[in-house]
């Protein structure tokens, strides 16, 4: 989020996954570059010397190395060639940080606590009577 509010047009992660051998943790943090392709607004070039290798789009869209079948290279030898379009769109995320999500959890607590209240001040009520 810093770097997209510095000015930066893309992000590039360059990874090693290879102590991950046949898990699912080199999708996971594949599928965490999309995240911050879509939080941020920028293309992300992933290059993993083990790992999954991708090109993210800013809305999360991806070309990913894979073999004929589509699934992703890993931990094999392949190359990809694809065009990366620089991005200068700051998204909400980018702008203000967790500050809205902020103040919207801070609300909902704030009409638990509400409709807790209510609700015992209504019983309290109910017995005086």
């Amino acid at each position: 989020r810093r770097l997209a509010a510095m000015g930066a047009e893309m992000l590039v992660f360059i990874t090693n996954d290879s102590w991950f051998s046949d898990s699912i943790e080199p999708l996971q943090h594949y599928w965490q570059a999309q995240s911050r392709a879509i939080e941020t607004g920028l293309s992300i070039v992933r290059v993993g010397n083990s790992g999954v290798t991708a090109v993210i789009r800013p809305d999360g869209k991806s070309s990913i190395l894979s073999d004929s079948t589509g699934k992703p290279l890993i931990d094999e030898r392949g190359a990809m060639y694809e065009w990366v379009l620089p991005s200068t769109s700051k998204t909400i995320y980018v702008r203000y940080g967790d500050l809205p999500l902020i103040i919207l959890f801070s609300l909902l607590i704030l009409v638990v606590i509400l409709i807790q209240y209510g609700e015992y001040y209504e019983k309290r009520r109910t017995l005086s009577l």
